[in-house]
């Protein structure tokens, strides 16, 4: 379910977002039911979907630059430590910017979460990183598709 804040719930951006989400949300009714028809789990994404998924993306991504959304919540002191640890200390305000900016309340299901909520997100992604800035990149990117996933892949290195 969208959260727009009320300010800017009559823009362009936010009446484009309302159809991606719509439309979204059809596109997985849609494979839900032909799961149901078949009897099988399907595995593979329906092109419908993707497009509907993408489209969401986009969307979303507009509204965020026209709006200024989401608001960066900053790091636990937990995070920082990490990073600390983890990074060389001319590297930590790129690691910051890249945990506040694209590790935090821009990741699914997770726009209104707290810095705490998103500690775990955060401690996942430093730690799959050991350090390096470009493995650090892909583990957000990582967290963007699921960030389950990349909580999954970093309890088990």
């Amino acid at each position: 379910m969208l959260n727009i804040r009320p300010e800017f719930q009559s823009t362009p951006e936010a009446a484009r977002l309302r159809r991606a989400d719509a439309a979204f949300t059809a596109a997985i009714e849609a494979e839900r039911r032909a799961t149901q028809l078949s009897g099988e789990r399907v595995h593979l994404i329906s092109e419908h979907l993707r497009h509907a998924q993408d489209e969401l993306g986009e969307a979303q991504r507009a509204f965020d630059a026209a709006t200024g959304e989401p608001k960066r919540v900053g790091l636990t002191p937990a995070v920082v430590a990490e990073l600390s640890r983890l990074f060389p200390s001319h590297q930590h305000p790129v690691v910051t910017d890249l945990l506040d900016g694209s590790c935090g309340r821009t990741l699914p299901l997770l726009r209104e979460a707290t810095a705490q909520r998103l500690e775990f997100v955060r401690l996942a992604a430093l730690k799959s990183s050991n350090g390096d800035l470009s493995k650090l990149r892909d583990a957000i990117e990582l967290a963007h598709i699921d960030w389950r996933d990349l909580v999954m892949a970093s309890q088990s290195q």
